[in-house]
């Protein structure tokens, strides 16, 4: 978990079709101008990469496995996802895959451009809730590929979407919580060694209330990723740690250029005593997954008969 403290300087490099960020080894410490200066380059890179994406289509089975003392019910979940957007629009569609009692509703989330939108489906039975303002923390649901791999940038943040990690602005505002920056002998996401860039940084943990008040974070950025995160870890004040990394990856061709893009995912999260407590796996659909291609927009409004609907900002409550 501890990176060694060689630091680096930016310069550039091509990837994907248009400059991106290299980094060159230097001896001595930076000043914090000169951090904060390298810390935004690597950043912009990272948002760039969101910028690249227009359209994005996948589904992904997403596998937990509970360990330790304290779980209780099922101890595997698992649930699989279609996942949709082009745009500021999106629809995510979860279906729990477990079976028997307490095995979840299915959560369709989608917007449309002008509504927000949550159907949960149980059974034959059917809500929808529609609003013109953002509920609080509406997201994307259990995981998302691209959102966990930039987990480091959001946490339990408000921002957790493709269009949160498109503005420019939050990205920016991470520079001042990055602590180091070095060059370093690294495992790539596919097992070869090479030299790659590590980031550490410290942020206020956001993941609701208790005794945790902060977070750090260590993010290696892979080369043959384009510098995309390969892995990240993750130590809060109270001593729990959780990681993930990049098991498996598609190259995907576009009009301006290649995309890396992660099709499975393992983390592992551990308990202040070191107690294994769980596991997580996601893992795309190579053949679902369609990037910047056209896509039907329709989809990303729900249809309304047949659920019991709910308009928020008119007051509204009947069966359709």
């Amino acid at each position: 978990m501890n990176v060694s403290s060689k630091l680096s300087v930016l310069t550039g490099i091509w990837f994907a079709g248009v400059v991106a960020v290299l980094y060159v080894a230097s001896t001595g410490a930076l000043c914090d101008s000169q951090l904060a200066a390298e810390a935004e380059g690597i950043l912009a890179h990272q948002h760039a990469y969101f910028q690249s994406i227009s359209s994005l289509e996948f589904r992904l089975t997403t596998t937990q496995d509970y360990a330790g003392e304290g779980s209780v019910g099922q101890r595997t979940t698992s649930t699989e996802t279609k996942f949709i957007h082009v745009g500021g629009k999106y629809l995510v569609e979860v279906t729990p895959m477990n079976t028997g009692a307490g095995a979840g509703v299915s959560v369709t989330r989608a917007y449309d451009g002008e509504l927000y939108q949550t159907l949960a489906s149980n059974g034959g039975k059917k809500q929808l809730i529609v609003s013109r303002a953002r509920p609080e923390r509406f997201h994307y649901g259990n995981a998302h590929p691209l959102l966990t791999l930039e987990y480091y940038a959001t946490g339990c943040g408000k921002e957790n979407s493709i269009a949160g990690m498109k503005r420019a602005g939050g990205w920016s505002e991470l520079a001042p919580s990055v602590s180091s920056i070095s060059q370093s002998a690294i495992r790539g996401w596919d097992g070869v060694e090479r030299t790659g860039t590590v980031l550490r940084m410290r942020r206020p943990y956001n993941c609701g209330e208790g005794s945790e008040s902060e977070i750090e974070y260590s993010v290696v950025l892979d080369p043959d990723l384009g510098y995309l995160p390969s892995r990240w870890e993750a130590t809060t004040s109270s001593g729990r740690w959780f990681d993930c990394h990049v098991a498996d990856v598609a190259k995907i061709r576009t009009a301006s250029g290649e995309i890396a893009f992660p099709l499975r995912l393992e983390r592992t999260f551990y308990g202040a005593d070191g107690e294994l407590t769980g596991t997580m796996t996601l893992e795309v659909d190579k053949d679902s997954l369609r990037v910047n291609e056209p896509v039907d927009e329709s989809v990303f409004t729900l249809p309304r008969i047949g659920t019991y609907y709910i308009d928020v900002d008119a007051g509204i409550e009947m069966q359709l």
